[in-house]
Order: C-alpha cells, then sequence, then structure tokens
C-alpha cells in the first residue's frame, strides 16, 4: 500500500475533505496523491495535513495513473469512477453508486452498525428516524443554510437551489424523491443497508427528515428484541461495543450534534427499556466516521 498512487475524486466536497483529514490523521501510506474536482475548481487548493494539493479537472483524470481511486463525487462523476474500475483501478465508493467496487458505510448506516453490534439479542423489529445535517447535501448545502438563516434575520428574500422547502428554522420530511412505496431514496438507501446488518426476519422502519442543523447526524432509535435485556445489561453492551453514554450519571446531560463535531465519538443517550422494547437517541459525526472508515479500508 505505501507504494500505491491514489486519486481522490469530489476533492472539494464535504465527502472530499473528509478523506483528505482522514487521510492526514490515520496517516494513510501511499507513494503519491492527486485530487480531482470539477473544472471550475481546477488550480485551487486542498489540505492533506499541513500540505496543499493542488486540484485537477476530473475530464483529466486517467486511470492508467493510479492503483486505488476514493470516489467521493457526485452520480455525475460515476462514469469516470467506473472507467477507472474497468482498467483494473481498485474503487472505494463512497456514494455506493459503482457495481463491483468497494463500499463502506454511508454515515446513518455506520452509527447503527455499532449500536446493532453490541445488542446483547438478536432483533424483532427496528424504527429509525434520523435526522440529517444539511452537510449530507455537501457544501452547498451548508452555503444555503447559512444564506437563508441570514436573510431571514434580516428580513430579506432568498433563493432555494438545494433544497425544495425552506431549511432554515424548518424541518423537512422528506429526503429525495418519494417512490411507488411511500418511501424516499434516503430511506430507501438506508433500508438496503441495513436489510444487510439485520437478521433476515427482522421488520424495519425508517424515516429521514431533513434538519436544519449544518453538522452531526443524530438518530432517534426504537428497537424490539427477540429477548428482553435490563438496562443495565444493554448500557454495558453497548458502551462495550464503542457508544458513549453521556447521561447515566446525575451530571450528565444528553447529547447533541454539538457534542461531536470534528470527533470520532459515537454519543448515547435516552435510554429507555420497556420488556423486550429499547428507545434510545444517538448522535455523532457520521461524515467523519464513513470517510475514516473508508481510509481504513484502503489501508
Amino acid at each position: 500500500m505505501s507504494q500505491a498512487r491514489l486519486a481522490l475524486l469530489g476533492a472539494t466536497g464535504a465527502v472530499g475533505r473528509a478523506l483528505l483529514q482522514a487521510m492526514a490523521e490515520l496517516a494513510l501510506p501511499m507513494a503519491s496523491l492527486r485530487v480531482f474536482a470539477s473544472a471550475a475548481s481546477a488550480g485551487e487548493g486542498v489540505a492533506l495535513g499541513r500540505r496543499e494539493l493542488d486540484i485537477e479537472d476530473t475530464a483529466e483524470f486517467v486511470p492508467a495513473d493510479f492503483d486505488l481511486v476514493f470516489h467521493a463525487a457526485s452520480e455525475a462523476v460515476d462514469p469516470v469512477a467506473a472507467a477507472a474500475l474497468a482498467a483494473g483501478c481498485r474503487v472505494i465508493d463512497l456514494g455506493g453508486r459503482i457495481h463491483g467496487a468497494e463500499h463502506v458505510h454511508a454515515p446513518l448506516a455506520s452509527m447503527l452498525a455499532v449500536l446493532l453490534r453490541g445488542l446483547p439479542a438478536d432483533v424483532d423489529h427496528l424504527t429509525v428516524t434520523a435526522m440529517l445535517p444539511v452537510v449530507a447535501a455537501g457544501r452547498h448545502g451548508v452555503d444555503e443554510l447559512a444564506q437563508q438563516t441570514m436573510a431571514l434575520f434580516n428580513q430579506k428574500s432568498y433563493e432555494r437551489e438545494v433544497f425544495d422547502r425552506q431549511v432554515a428554522f424548518n424541518l423537512i420530511p422528506q429526503v429525495g424523491k418519494i417512490g411507488p412505496d411511500g418511501c424516499s431514496d434516503s430511506e430507501r438507501a438506508l433500508q438496503e443497508s441495513l436489510g444487510l446488518l439485520l437478521p433476515q426476519q427482522a421488520g424495519l422502519s425508517v424515516t429521514v427528515v431533513q434538519a436544519p442543523v449544518f453538522f452531526g447526524h443524530s438518530l432517534s432509535v426504537e428497537i424490539e428484541l427477540r429477548e428482553a435485556a435490563s438496562a443495565t445489561v444493554l448500557a454495558k453492551a453497548l458502551a462495550d461495543a464503542g457508544m458513549e453514554w453521556t447521561d447515566m450519571n446525575p451530571e450528565g446531560m444528553v447529547a447533541t450534534p454539538m457534542d461531536v463535531l470534528g470527533q470520532d465519538r459515537l454519543l448515547a443517550s435516552r435510554l429507555r427499556v420497556h420488556g423486550r422494547r429499547i428507545s434510545l437517541w444517538l448522535t455523532g459525526d457520521g461524515l467523519r466516521m464513513m470517510a475514516r472508515e473508508a481510509v481504513r479500508h484502503a489501508g
């Protein structure tokens, strides 16, 4: 791996920048790294730790120049990543769209994988309500929330480009197009990911909501287990799996997205147990978790 020639597609997006940060923090070994984005960004720089890398136009990408490609770009760049895979490159696809590429869990699925791994009994039914930060829509999503917030405070008009509805000071219970089954694109994608993590006969209900927060993914989770477990047993099992409880002592407080920015912690709070049914709240920097998983996978 230390002699691998790496490429990053989508270097200017939120996922691409999270990947660069993870590469630097985890000291990913490499022979070289070149970063690509749209023609509009070509010639600009992005940081890899203390180094600055020059962004190249994706149109200039040549698969033969690379051994490993991180695909963190939009669907428009999928043909480029697919061509790299066909040419023999190893491709890690963070969007999960390229058939035959290596995939990692998306942010919400990454968080839920930790939870499911730690449960002391199998799941009969899982109900998830996920609160997405605007960074899930990329840098432009962050910009739109900031612009709308300022415009509303100053009683000025604003334009919508990323979100179909006002996102500032609002909740949007639809992320992506609604299909014939009543599920949105984001809900269907999460269901598919969770289907690989759950027992075959387990029931699953998912709702994804666009929240007016910049960073940090949050989840309200209800689980029906096949066997009852006490709150004490559950709390310890989930802590052993990597979750950190924030309100298990009198001085504790509930977990919020602000508590996890730029950190690897998966915070949990509000544990309630009623026989085989448990409820809890999770929050984590899902984008950071996904990026670090991709870098570890590459190594």
